[in-house]
């Protein structure tokens, strides 16, 4: 793993990072010290970042999609009495480190969007560090396609969440399967911080 992750054949992406989704993941706390970190050790290693926004088109009848949504939020925390302050300094990290570039696609696969395709390759690096959310769907589908397109994704399990616990630690298991899944705290290990 040591040899992967090293600095210099690293391109990051964080894809949807947006308070809107944060607000409803499961693990806040967890998330902002495990981004907070990789994104201070990624600027020290002048590791670039790359922003994506991604808004899947919806094909489907907006009572149809609505009723999809109800059904993926059901298993959401409730708001405990630290959310305005989670938000908060959430807000505060994503202003606190800007990528060098951002993009907004409505494709879930990110790979078949041209500027972004585009950027991935022409950065030279064969690794891909994912962050963001959500893990059980856009990290998750991403990771697969980023291996079958020649790169070797690699995730940083606390600086991704999603809305059930459940579901995040059964899409690390699918993640592990084609990348890479690693925690901010063995990456500290690696690096010697």
């Amino acid at each position: 793993m040591e040899e992967i992750i090293s600095p210099e054949k690293i391109l990051h992406l964080s894809l949807n990072i947006k308070g809107t989704i944060f607000e409803n993941v499961f693990s806040k706390m967890e998330f902002l010290g495990a981004y907070e970190y990789i994104m201070e050790q990624f600027q020290n290693l002048m590791i670039p970042t790359l922003s994506v926004s991604i808004t899947p088109n919806n094909f489907y009848s907006s009572r149809y999609r609505d009723e999809k949504d109800q059904r993926r939020l059901k298993n959401v925390a409730p708001r405990g009495p630290q959310h305005d302050e989670f938000m908060g300094k959430f807000y505060s990290l994503v202003k606190k480190f800007p990528p060098i570039s951002s993009f907004e696609t409505n494709c879930i696969d990110i790979m078949t969007d041209i500027d972004i395709s585009n950027a991935i390759r022409q950065s030279g690096k064969k690794v891909i560090v994912l962050s963001g959310f959500t893990t059980d769907s856009e990290i998750m589908i991403n990771s697969s396609l980023l291996h079958y397109n020649g790169f070797i994704p690699v995730v940083i399990s606390d600086a991704t969440s999603t809305f059930s616990e459940r579901m995040f630690f059964t899409a690390l298991e699918f993640i592990s399967l084609s990348g890479e899944v690693i925690d901010s705290r063995d990456l500290m290990k690696i690096w010697g911080y």
